[in-house]
């Protein structure tokens, strides 16, 4: 499909409303968190789903829909850190949760990697759901944690982030060090991250769902988050006097698009919220700045949302799609101060398999998984070995997806 990049005109056009099936689905702790901060801020046409193998963090959670999966795997107590028993605990309720999610035109995938239940369950699930229904656009918007958890947190989070980057159509990834600015108490570090969360997931819905002035086709918005490579990021607002330049120089000055080069970006979704007295020369001048900074975007797409609750503020999210990895490989971490903790996804990539699936004796087939190597219970690789009779068939290798690739090294330090 063919887009035009000059968007940013402001046109005549009949309000309508869309009827596209959007839901969220929080996965473990972080993920399922992120939902409950951003329920009361999404419109009621985006569903909110919770998933975890923590019965009692998912007996806290403000969301209606809950599933508890992998009891078997983890006797509702967490997957314990470790990635590993988080997969296995999604293969073993994978039916059920697409059962959970139903259908749906959209699904974003949140959680926060570098624990175990989110690390290694959102993969998995996420890949079920395109096994289920190619044409679902799947988008994960994950978190990275803090340097300051740790190499071995820092890395499983890396290695997350780059399984999912084969099970998804684009993955947004949200570097925790790059949101915690100035002296802001720890104790809302993390609400910083939710509230990004919410600003991703919230930038890309409203286009589709809620009625606007320029209204965003599904099909526009699926184009561009199905570009092939990365995906970024920001948000900003301003009000009074200049706002909107204002505006465009914060979001295009984010500290999450920090080495990021958005001149590279293949697709550009761009969504300008406002009170209806926004002018056509301001949203023309946010639209024209945010062009020339993208500009060898094939396909930019913006949509104009009036709001008259924002009073005189004026919100712009963007999304960058088809991104390349920055020099150092890392998805928006910050060099930690150890130089040990560098970590490269693309060396990563490399040496960890994804869904592999090789022959053993008299024809019986394991599979095995990047977070395996020594876990962090002391069992060693053979003894975390699933067979492939307890792999559904939805898990097995899709066409579509990178080829896997062989084990050659280790996830731990």
């Amino acid at each position: 499909m063919e887009f035009t990049k000059k968007r940013f005109v402001l046109q005549t056009q009949s309000e309508f409303h869309h009827d596209a099936r959007i839901k969220v689905v929080g996965i473990g702790g972080g993920g399922g968190n992120a939902v409950d901060y951003m329920i009361p801020e999404l419109i009621e046409d985006v569903e909110c789903y919770v998933a975890n193998t923590d019965a009692q963090a998912l007996a806290k959670s403000k969301t209606a829909n809950k599933l508890q999966f992998g009891t078997n795997t983890t006797k509702g107590r967490g997957a314990g850190f470790n990635p590993q028993r988080g997969r296995e605990a999604a293969i073993e309720d994978c039916q059920n949760f697409i059962d959970f999610i139903g259908e749906a035109e959209m699904v974003f995938i949140t959680a926060g990697l570098g624990g175990g239940t989110g690390t290694g369950a959102a993969p998995v699930f996420a890949r079920a759901i395109k096994e289920h229904n190619p044409d679902i656009l799947v988008v994960a918007v994950v978190t990275i944690p803090f340097s300051f958890e740790g190499a071995r947190r820092m890395e499983y989070a890396q290695a997350g982030a780059s399984e999912l980057r084969d099970s998804v159509d684009s993955i947004i990834t949200i570097a925790n060090d790059k949101i915690l600015l100035g002296d802001i108490p720890l104790s809302d570090a993390y609400g910083s991250a939710n509230n990004v969360l919410l600003n991703a997931v919230r930038g890309i819905s409203d286009l589709i769902v809620r009625t606007g002035f320029i209204n965003v086709d599904f099909a526009d918005v699926k184009t561009i988050m199905s570009e092939e490579g990365l995906a970024m990021m920001a948000h900003g607002s301003a009000s009074g006097e200049d706002r909107a330049q204002r505006v465009a120089q914060g979001v295009l000055s984010h500290p999450l698009l920090e080495g990021i080069q958005l001149s590279n970006a293949k697709g550009l979704l761009v969504n300008v919220t406002a009170s209806s007295n926004i002018s056509a020369n301001e949203y023309k001048q946010i639209g024209e700045m945010i062009q020339n900074a993208a500009s060898n975007a094939e396909s930019i797409v913006s949509g104009l949302v009036f709001d008259d609750d924002v009073g005189d503020e004026v919100r712009v999210t963007i999304v960058a799609s088809g991104l390349t990895l920055p020099e150092d490989g890392s998805l928006g971490a910050v060099e930690s101060s150890e130089q040990d903790e560098e970590l490269f996804v693309e060396e990563l990539h490399d040496e960890f398999e994804h869904f592999h699936m090789e022959s053993e004796v008299a024809e019986e087939e394991t599979v095995t998984s990047p977070f395996i190597d020594e876990a962090e219970d002391g069992t060693d690789q053979e003894e975390n070995l699933l067979e492939m009779s307890q792999v559904p068939s939805i898990l097995k290798n899709r066409g579509n997806l990178r080829p896997e690739r062989q084990l050659n090294g280790s996830a731990g330090t």
